[in-house]
């Protein structure tokens, strides 16, 4: 937890540091969005995790505090730190009974995009670039002796278990479009693809091959405005 508490303190350091030189360079424009994203898992260890390899996609919600910086009249860099959910609905066999239940594979993230080129056009703001990822809290659901579903926190781990617990950090690309509707608003879509295995294994040198991925749509509020 103590980790986490530094990682998150350096982060919010960092985004402050950047939009202060921003700053020096051109506007900086903040504003607040937040919104509903559909999030899964895929990679070729996904079996591992859920029988038969698949896994379908979950909902969730996230809330964002975005910095544009418009350093031309077509060009900028888009900045943000958030905080969101995401998974996947995973199949779990029972081999008690040898048949296979549903099972919610959740997480909840500080997500901190430091910087990411954008595009401006006639209301329209095209972004893409990297994006980092700590892990809050974490569970799965899992079947009990007696068929009743419970949530298993135990999954988020630490460094003194054997493997089969959760991967602290995740870092990948995203791609985002925004429109201005007006002064004030503007609606998003964004999609998110992971790079790091949402889960580790103390005991091999390869980390299972298991990625995060999600597609958000969002409404914003520009706090800062012309």
């Amino acid at each position: 937890m103590q980790r986490i508490v530094l990682i998150t303190i350096i982060m919010l350091w960092g985004q402050a540091s950047f939009s202060q030189h921003a700053e020096e360079r051109g506007k900086v424009y903040l504003g607040i969005r937040a919104g509903y994203t559909r999030s899964s898992l895929f990679g070729k260890d996904l079996g591992r995790l859920s029988d038969g390899g698949a896994a379908s996609s979950l909902g969730g919600l996230f809330a964002e505090i975005v910095a544009n910086t418009r350093l031309s009249k077509h060009f900028g860099l888009t900045s943000s730190i958030s905080v969101g959910q995401s998974g996947a609905r995973l199949q779990i066999l029972d081999s008690s009974v040898n048949q296979p239940y549903r099972s919610n594979f959740k997480s909840t993230y500080l997500t901190l995009q430091p910087f990411s080129p954008t595009l401006y056009l006639k209301g329209f703001r095209l972004y893409a670039g990297p994006y980092l990822s700590c892990l809050l809290n974490a569970s799965i659901e899992r079947r009990a002796a007696d068929g009743s579903i419970y949530k298993d926190k135990s999954i988020f781990g630490t460094p003194l278990l054997p493997g089969g617990y959760r991967q602290k950090i995740d870092a990948g690309l995203l791609i985002g479009l925004d429109y201005k509707c007006s002064k004030a608003i503007s609606v998003g879509i964004k999609y998110k693809r992971g790079a790091i295995s949402v889960m580790e294994d103390s005991r091999v040198q390869s980390q299972w091959k298991i990625y995060n991925q999600e597609l958000s749509i969002s409404i914003g509020y520009n706090l800062t405005r012309k």
